[in-house]
């Protein structure tokens, strides 16, 4: 059997949405959207990529660059 590992990405927002959608809850906190949209998935991956952009950022020095690029959106 072959198992590949793969970013997640705006490709399989359907399938990441369909993950959510069945997961058991009853573990879980409610900032879990219920039911989970595309819209959600798009969120979170967005959300992800800020937080990748911000580690970058913080090890070459550029984080008051990318901090006031946030802040005029």
């Amino acid at each position: 059997m072959k198992v590949e590992l793969r970013k997640w990405n705006k490709k399989y927002k359907y399938e990441l949405k369909d993950i959510c959608n069945k997961i058991d809850r009853k573990y879980l906190s409610n900032r879990i959207p219920n039911p989970y949209k595309a819209e959600d998935v798009i969120w979170w991956l967005d959300y992800l990529d800020y937080v990748e952009k911000m580690k970058e950022a913080m090890e070459s020095s550029e984080l008051l660059l990318l901090m006031e690029k946030f802040v005029k959106q």
